[in-house]
């Protein structure tokens, strides 16, 4: 097949995937951005310079992380950026997605699969009429208070009866209240391992045996405050317990730890490079949400091997099974956390047996990159 990938955002999934893709089929993938980013999360700075506005061809440099893991004639890059997308600039951009997908239509390509959420996404649509259409969708509904998910493009994608993608039996629960696609329209298909990450290690920070990790942004629904307590009940039986909490956000909760000595904190947007040096020192990882759908940070602490203990809600409890790859608990629960966070902990072979359990889960079966685009390729030609 011929195969065009347009991805907003979700650059950590959305190459590996273009990856696996392009191993038997030909593959265009293209990264939409404004001109001002170079960076892209799990990927890294793919130009030496920002991007110009429109389409922008990428050939990388053999000293870039991912040309190795990218050379494959089969496989091409383009970045499309616009000026900004602020919302008076909505108009303009309408506007020039009509003249960037201009070239874009002298491509005779089998299938276009669209990744994204971006209101602007819904202006592809007319200029791409002609094609086979497949929209991949990371979030489906507002979970957490002060999202603000708006909906035009869902609207579009049901009234045209576009097939979509989604990424966890939650999404697809979601997505079927508000809007119930025809069954066969819809596949849900998990996220495998966000495996460009591993690229970017240094191979110079080891392990600390007693250092947690909780990371991404930092907003009230990531259970900041609950993590907090968790920390603080393990610490009355391991007191020398750190804790590192990294990502951009303004979180009430980080006050709670202003002048706390256990607690590191980096509170600005992460590259690629720190978010693998934290999961290599961490040794476990704490996802305490009060909502989700699905979350990314499975899929990256994973590729080091690191345990989770995850609330027991939305995606997490698809791919976190008890005592085996992490721990689910209650909402809210601290101690719960706490208990779990000393167990790992104090016993450093059922840790490594956690390990190894995750290891095992992404070679082969659902959860494999293969697995994924062999279904992903089945949903094209459906």
């Amino acid at each position: 097949m011929d195969i065009a990938v347009i991805s907003f955002h979700h650059s950590e999934s959305s190459v590996v995937l273009a990856k696996y893709l392009a191993e038997f089929n030909k593959v265009h993938y293209y990264y939409v951005t404004d001109r001002s980013k170079k960076s892209i999360t799990g990927v890294g700075f793919l130009s030496e310079k920002n991007f110009k506005v429109g389409l922008n061809h990428i050939s990388l440099k053999e000293d870039h992380p991912l040309y190795t893991y990218l050379k494959n004639d089969n496989l091409k890059i383009s970045v499309i950026a616009y000026p900004t997308f602020r919302s008076s600039f909505k108009r303009i951009n309408q506007f020039l997605t009509r003249i960037f997908l201009k070239g874009f239509k002298k491509n005779h390509y089998d299938i276009v699969n669209i990744i994204g959420q971006l209101d602007l996404l819904v202006s592809f649509y007319k200029p791409l009429a002609r094609y086979k259409i497949v929209h991949s969708l990371h979030e489906v509904a507002n979970h957490y208070e002060g999202q603000k998910l708006k909906l035009d493009l869902l609207k579009l994608l049901y009234q045209k009866q576009i097939p979509v993608i989604v990424h966890s039996k939650n999404s697809f629960e979601r997505l079927m209240a508000q809007f119930p696609f025809d069954h066969g329209k819809v596949l849900t298909v998990p996220f495998g391992l966000f495996e460009t990450y591993q690229l970017f290690s240094t191979g110079s920070v080891v392990e600390d045996e007693k250092t947690v990790l909780f990371y991404g942004f930092l907003k009230p629904y990531k259970g900041l405050a609950t993590f907090i307590n968790a920390i603080r009940y393990a610490r009355n039986v391991i007191p020398d317990i750190k804790a590192i909490v990294a990502g951009a956000g303004d979180d009430p909760a980080l006050e709670l730890i202003a002048d706390d000595p256990s607690f590191e904190l980096i509170n600005r947007f992460l590259d690629s490079e720190e978010i693998v040096a934290f999961n290599e020192k961490a040794s476990i990882i704490v996802c305490p949400y009060t909502s989700a759908s699905q979350s990314g940070i499975i899929t990256t602490s994973f590729v080091f091997n690191k345990p989770i203990i995850a609330s027991d809600i939305g995606g997490f409890k698809e791919i976190i099974t008890n005592n085996v790859n992490g721990y689910l608990v209650p909402v809210g629960d601290y101690e719960a956390i706490g208990k779990d966070i000393i167990k790992l902990l104090s016993n450093r072979m059922l840790l490594n047996e956690c390990k190894a359990n995750i290891k095992i889960l992404f070679e082969s079966g659902e959860f494999s990159w293969p697995d994924i685009v062999d279904k992903t390729i089945a949903f094209y030609k459906s």
